[in-house]
């Protein structure tokens, strides 16, 4: 009877242990199964479906750190940053290593205009990381957001030191060099970086305003192309190739590449900008002045915060003013975005454009 007893203890402890081992291994087939298949969605760019199952993954597991860093991704990717930006702060307080968290978090809070705190985030490692490399580009860039170009370029310098080959490095720098109008450093930059670039877009996007402010527009044109040829989605470059065939007095392919440009993008307000330009070069007085109109309208609602952390969004106001003539606005408006941006060549020359329409050359003479 003993033995009969043990033995059935043996046989219900080991069914018992089977059950059990059956039953965790099917949980975590279904938790591999969320995770791969969030990762998967996600790199195909299925956003909304990877947020269904990393949602899922988390609903069982809320400590899965790597669940929790994807998740922060596909909210990043599905354009809510401050979500993300709670995601990733949640990973550090699990014990994420800093290193990986940083540059998606500096993402984060750039993507919101929170550039102090990008410049505040702790990185004390040297960026040797493509993660931390990363960070250095986007630490860079909220310095030039906040106005000051040359810590951006004292920053970028420094990684470029240090990631001689990374052409992401020399072609934010070039970007930098070509909004100062400082062309010799930017055309000096590109010839550096050609042979490591020919395959970004954002090399002869780059070469493209190089040879729009040399007035060189068939070239820029050109070049604009070939940056659209590798990358078709992105309406900064139809804007620019827009302006470029207006320079070149080629109206039909601006208004088509502008139509492109609002496409993806259909109430940015350059965009606006340059059509009613168009509206304005072909008689079309009245679609302009409405345009004109649209863009004043949407900005004005737009708080005085978000206007001093987007400043394109104050430079292109005061050109909707200065296109429509108004030109006690373009004063105003002008002089509020040179507060902030007082290397502006472009806006300088405006303003003194304004001045002299204005009858005060002598405001004119101090731009």
């Amino acid at each position: 009877m003993k033995i009969f007893r043990v033995g059935a203890f043996a046989f219900l402890f080991i069914s018992f242990f089977s059950n059990l081992l059956i039953s965790t291994t099917a949980h975590a087939t279904v938790d591999t199964d969320d995770y791969e298949k969030a990762l998967m969605a996600s790199a195909q760019s299925l956003h909304d479906e990877a947020h269904i199952h990393i949602r899922n993954l988390l609903k069982k597991h809320p400590s899965h750190l790597p669940g929790q860093l994807l998740y922060g991704e596909i909210l990043l990717n599905k354009k809510m940053p401050a979500e993300a930006q709670a995601e990733f702060e949640k990973a550090l307080a699990m014990g994420a290593d800093e290193n990986n968290v940083i540059e998606l978090l500096a993402t984060a809070l750039f993507e919101q205009s929170k550039y102090q705190a990008v410049l505040a985030l702790n990185a004390k490692s040297t960026p040797t990381t493509k993660s931390l490399k990363r960070y250095q580009l986007i630490r860079a860039s909220a310095f030039y957001a906040l106005g000051n170009s040359q810590a951006a370029i004292r920053e970028l310098n420094q990684l470029a030191i240090l990631s001689p080959k990374d052409p992401d490095v020399q072609l934010e720098l070039i970007n930098i060099y070509l909004d100062l109008n400082d062309l010799n450093n930017a055309d000096e930059r590109l010839s550096l970086v050609a042979k490591l670039a020919q395959d970004e877009p954002k090399f002869w996007y780059l070469k493209g305003r190089l040879n729009s402010l040399q007035q060189d527009y068939d070239s820029a044109i050109q070049n604009y192309q070939q940056s659209l040829q590798l990358e078709s989605q992105k309406s900064s470059t139809y804007k620019a190739l827009a302006n470029a065939y207006i320079a070149n007095g080629q109206l039909d392919k601006a208004s088509d590449a502008l139509e492109s440009a609002l496409a993806l993008t259909p109430n940015d307000p350059l965009a606006i900008y340059i059509q009613s330009e168009i509206f304005k070069q072909t008689n079309q007085r009245q679609a302009s002045e409405k345009a004109l109109d649209y863009i004043s309208n949407r900005i004005s609602i737009i708080d005085d915060r978000t206007k001093q952390l987007n400043p394109q969004l104050l430079l292109i106001d005061a050109m909707s003013s200065y296109s429509g003539g108004n030109w006690q606005q373009s004063v105003r408006k002008f002089n509020a975005y040179l507060e902030n941006n007082p290397d502006d060549m472009n806006a300088l020359v405006l303003l003194s454009q304004v001045y002299h329409q204005m009858n005060q050359p002598e405001d004119a003479a101090l731009c």
